[in-house]
């Protein structure tokens, strides 16, 4: 007998093997990648070559595990040049003064206020998207 078009599977297996394939590269691909998170804040112009932060544990955190801060589409070198400890607390909040040691723009004037730009994590992208599904 004839085998008839309708018949033939070996296109579909195929086709079934290329889409496995596929979902398996996406799985690797989403397993190894990872994606930046960045956190900002304002930073008070204190003088030509520092700024003063008033920020709280989990700023402090960041900006003592990181070495380099963004402001102006620009990457800056900075180090943390006093900690003045705590400063004050409120709603639950304790606040931390800190002054850091950079390089400010000319055009920023005394008492300025920059916004600043640090790396906080690496995440998974599947992490994010679990994220993203609880919500």
């Amino acid at each position: 007998m004839k085998n008839k078009s309708y018949e033939n599977i070996g296109l579909t297996i195929i086709t079934l093997v290329i889409l496995i394939i596929l979902e398996i590269i996406t799985i690797i691909f989403l397993i190894n990648n990872k994606m930046i998170t960045y956190y900002t804040m304002n930073g008070i112009v204190y003088s030509k070559d520092s700024l003063l932060l008033v920020i709280t544990n989990k700023e402090k955190k960041i900006i003592n595990k990181n070495s380099v801060l963004y402001y102006d589409d620009k990457k800056e070198k900075y180090s943390i040049k006093e900690d003045n400890g705590y400063l004050l607390s409120q709603n639950n909040k304790k606040y931390y003064e800190l002054l850091l040691k950079v390089q400010v723009n000319k055009k920023y004037k005394k008492n300025d206020i920059i916004k600043l730009t640090f790396k906080d994590k690496k995440n998974n992208i599947i992490k994010l998207l679990k994220e993203l599904i609880r919500r």
